[in-house]
């Protein structure tokens, strides 16, 4: 509703980006029982669901591990 998107794209794009961002498995769970580094990742996805034509992060993957930091930033370059 925050993004006045219609619900079946907004579930669309919200299951291509969990995918994307590695966190399909956890779908289920409540975000505060997931990892720093997957809540990390969340909010990535929050933050791209509607497909903004401008994205500001700051540190994006700051205390996250290698293999996070590596699907993160293939994801972002998927953005361009």
């Amino acid at each position: 509703d925050l993004y006045s998107l219609p619900k079946d794209k907004a579930k669309l794009q919200s299951e291509d980006l969990l995918h994307k961002l590695g966190l399909w498995q956890e779908k289920d769970k409540r975000v505060e029982y997931l990892s720093g580094g997957m809540q990390r990742r969340f909010n990535l996805a929050m933050a791209t669901v509607h497909s903004p034509k401008l994205l500001i992060l700051d540190e994006p993957t700051a205390n996250l591990d290698q293999e996070s930091k590596r699907l993160v930033f293939t994801f972002l370059e998927g953005l361009l």
